[in-house]
């Protein structure tokens, strides 16, 4: 008759267990009510106790309940290894609470309404062959199903930021900011990186930190509130592109920028993670690179090439914000390894006339804004600008002359091509009129 009741409750288990829950079958080798030793269970998860002792999460009469691996002896299945990770460390809490559909849903639309945010603020950054190969690396660590109430996948985000930071949603939607690419070494970095985030999501970190009580109040006061700043600093990007200025990458609007990946926002969107939760994410990163990383599949100049934008966005918004030292150290990366472009070369003059004034370094100054033009597919009206005030320096009125008197020709017909460039053009022509260059840019019959 017990063997009668055991096989029953058995039975059961196996027929609920239909909704995707991953397990693995156990032999009971102690006695383990209302089973007898050699019955075979399901064992829904696993846990280690503070003692660091191992224990399965198994039926019984009365409910689920944990028990000391001692008493069972595990009949793993064929598990791939992110499926076995969702077993160890979310099969016997999926058991205990179901999908949370509800929970999962509000996270979805967090997702949802952070994209829109961001793009709507024009804080995503933009580079095809980047984002092409970031999802070449997600699929490399993770060439399985997100095991999710319904169909996920993974999506990628780059963010422009000047902070090193990185975090997920709980549909599989990964925030990368343009700083913390730009500041890894190696293919390598980059895939810790992402294998941690990828640990966040299939462990629903988000899930765990969603916290419902005010949450519909202080969801609609987060997002107010990038809403005001968002409008503000789109009405300022406008000016920019439009107006004001010719400089390569806008400034960023720091404010903003800040905003998507404060505290209080991770908070809400369940991605503040815990300590423990980062010591998981860290220990399954570990554990992924030991058996199953196979190696970089590019070389270091490759990887190079790859994340150059970054790099190369990083190292203009440090030079906005007068952090010359650091800019030049981004930048020459690239120039090291031949891969600076004609924004990088002007980057490079820039930093040169604002940490040194020796005929040297002047002279290297207008060598890059040379190999900047030589690289460059369409006219780039800062170059005579900045050629300009070398030739100040250098003491060679002629050149200096000819280099702003083309600058202003330039601003001439961005004018009236309906471009509002007054605020140069008043700047260019006091320059002029003050160093007494009005006579010479009439002769050359550039007025």
């Amino acid at each position: 008759m017990k063997n009668l009741l055991s096989l029953i409750i058995v039975v059961f288990l196996f027929t609920s267990l239909a909704e995707a829950q991953k397990y693995h079958m156990g032999q009971v080798i102690k006695p383990v009510p209302p089973f007898e030793i050699g019955d075979t269970i399901p064992v829904y998860g696993m846990k280690l106790t503070n003692s660091k002792k191992l224990q399965y999460y198994v039926p019984g009469t009365e409910g689920d309940r944990y028990i000391s691996e001692d008493r069972i002896q595990l009949v793993p299945k064929p598990y791939k290894f992110w499926e076995q990770i969702w077993f160890e460390y979310r099969g016997a809490d999926f058991k205990k609470s179901g999908w949370e559909r509800e929970n999962r849903q509000i996270l979805h639309g967090d997702a949802l309404d952070y994209f829109q945010h961001a793009k709507s603020s024009q804080l995503i950054f933009e580079d095809d062959l980047l984002i092409d190969y970031l999802y070449q690396l997600v699929f490399r660590i993770f060439p399985e199903n997100l095991i999710k109430d319904k169909a996920s996948n993974f999506s990628i985000i780059v963010l422009k930021s000047l902070d090193a930071n990185s975090f997920a949603f709980d549909n599989g939607m990964i925030i990368l900011t343009t700083a913390q690419i730009a500041e890894t070494n190696s293919e390598k970095d980059l895939i810790e990186i992402l294998a941690n985030r990828v640990a966040n999501v299939v462990l629903d970190h988000n899930l765990l930190n969603l916290r419902q009580q005010q949450r519909a109040e202080r969801r609609a006061m987060m997002w107010g509130n990038l809403v005001t700043i968002a409008s503000t600093a789109a009405m300022a990007h406008s000016n920019i592109k439009y107006g004001t200025t010719f400089e390569y990458y806008d400034a960023l609007d720091l404010g903003l920028s800040a905003q998507f990946i404060s505290g209080a926002i991770l908070d809400n969107i369940g991605a503040k993670y815990t300590m423990e939760q980062n010591n998981d994410a860290f220990d399954i990163t570990q554990r992924y690179l030991s058996s199953q990383f196979i190696g970089e599949e590019n070389s270091p100049e490759e990887y190079l090439a790859t994340i150059s934008s970054t790099i190369s966005y990083n190292a203009w918004q440090e030079y906005h914000l007068k952090n010359y030292d650091y800019s030049l150290s981004l930048v020459d990366k690239l120039y090291k390894q031949n891969l600076a472009t004609e924004e990088d070369y002007l980057l490079l003059s820039h930093i040169f006339r604002k940490t040194s004034n020796t005929r040297e370094s002047n002279l290297l100054a207008l060598d890059f804004l040379k190999k900047a033009e030589k690289l460059s597919v369409s006219k780039m009206t800062l170059l005579d600008k900045e050629a300009g005030m070398l030739y100040l320096r250098l003491k060679d009125r002629p050149n200096a002359i000819a280099s702003f008197s083309r600058y202003r020709n330039n601003l001439i017909e961005l004018e009236k091509a309906g471009n509002d460039v007054s605020k140069e053009l008043k700047d260019i022509n006091h320059l002029i009129y003050k160093h007494r260059f009005k006579e010479e840019v009439l002769s050359l019959g550039m007025d």
